[in-house]
């Protein structure tokens, strides 16, 4: 029976799927009941269906699973519990020998990334501060601004990737060997304890490695504020960065200090577990980005305030294209608030000045 299903399956589709994408698409067309919920808030669903039981009925090329931000918000919302991003994620992976999409910019910056050119020596140590590839290109000067208020004599910095461009892209083998260097260097250095500003980092490190992964926000919650206060003349909403879904210590962490600040701010309605992606999620910012465009501005306007707040600066940067919008780290380390890097050099540039800050700490 299964397999007369996977050849229906499959002749409805443009390329060719595993079986076990077949499965899950299977899966999906007998348990969707159309309510609607996943697609209200998608705007993913919105462009290519009606609902998922249709979508997975008709003929799909992989232009569709690379338009997919695996966010979860769907699964958090479906009560049947369908896991689309399980199944976008799988047709990812099969599509690599059948790629109509370019990631050459991806690939680029993978390759990069990994790089001696942009990784930083790694010091024997307890524990690592990984601030990510984002807020690295974002300012260094207030990333060494956090290290040096949260370091402590057994931790040390390493600025590289995580690997979620590749991972999230469906490139399996690409992935397993940027794995396998990223556990050489924790284990030959005796790193134990991993500590991330960014929230794919943390997600990566919690589902990949048996580390110890401390999110930034729990440490920063811990010690005396940084700043006493910060005053904002405008109306803020708490946007959760979908990577972080899972994690409420994350969530508390982040709400405990805006409170400490006597910042104002309202709530998504969607936030927390069933927050919603700014839209650049999977690197759909690279493979469509007419759905990251529709996703940001379709969470933008959720709210009737001036401005976001956010903990993620890939959030910052594809939601500041709507409205404006601020990250937590820059209140507390910049001064207040600090225009975004936009240019591409110059974030290039950014992360290659803090590769050489840190090969100079003795």
């Amino acid at each position: 029976m299964l397999d007369y299903l996977a050849s229906v399956v499959r002749s409805r589709m443009d390329i060719k799927f595993s079986v076990k994408s077949q499965q899950k698409s299977i899966e999906i067309i007998d348990n969707c009941i159309e309510c609607g919920k996943c697609v209200m808030n998608c705007e993913m669903l919105k462009t290519y269906t009606t609902s998922p039981k249709v979508l997975f009925n008709q003929s799909m090329d992989n232009e569709i699973p690379f338009s997919c931000q695996l966010c979860d918000h769907c699964l958090s919302v479906c009560p049947k519990e369908i896991d689309l991003k399980s199944a976008f994620f799988s047709m990812r992976q099969d599509a690599q020998n059948q790629m109509k999409i370019k990631t050459t910019a991806v690939d680029f910056h993978q390759k990069t990334s990994f790089s001696s050119f942009i990784s930083s020596k790694v010091k024997p140590n307890k524990k690592v501060f990984f601030p990510g590839c984002s807020l690295a290109a974002h300012d260094p000067e207030m990333v060494m601004r956090l290290y040096n208020y949260i370091k402590d004599d057994d931790m040390s910095i390493w600025t590289s990737c995580c690997g979620n461009p590749t991972y999230t892209l469906g490139k399996k083998n690409e992935y397993t060997r940027q794995l396998s260097q990223l556990k050489q260097v924790f284990h030959y250095k005796g790193i134990t304890e991993v500590i991330v500003a960014c929230q794919n980092c943390y997600k990566m490190f919690k589902e990949h490695t048996n580390l110890k992964v401390t999110s930034v926000f729990e440490i920063l919650n811990d010690l005396p504020l940084a700043v006493k206060s910060i005053e904002i003349d405008k109306s803020l909403v708490l946007h959760d960065p979908c990577p972080t879904r899972k994690y409420d210590i994350i969530h508390d962490s982040v709400r405990q200090l805006l409170d400490k600040l006597s910042i104002e701010y309202t709530e998504y309605e969607y936030n927390r577990t069933f927050t919603q992606c700014c839209g650049s999620g999977a690197m759909v910012g690279v493979t469509n980005i007419s759905i990251t465009k529709k996703q940001a501005k379709q969470r933008a306007l959720q709210s009737k305030s001036d401005a976001i707040i956010t903990y993620c600066q890939e959030c910052v940067e594809t939601l500041g294209k709507e409205k404006e919008t601020l990250h937590l780290l820059d209140l507390l380390f910049n001064n207040g608030i600090k225009k975004n890097s936009t240019h591409t050099f110059k974030k290039w540039t950014n992360r290659r000045l803090i590769k050489l800050k840190i090969d100079r700490i003795k």
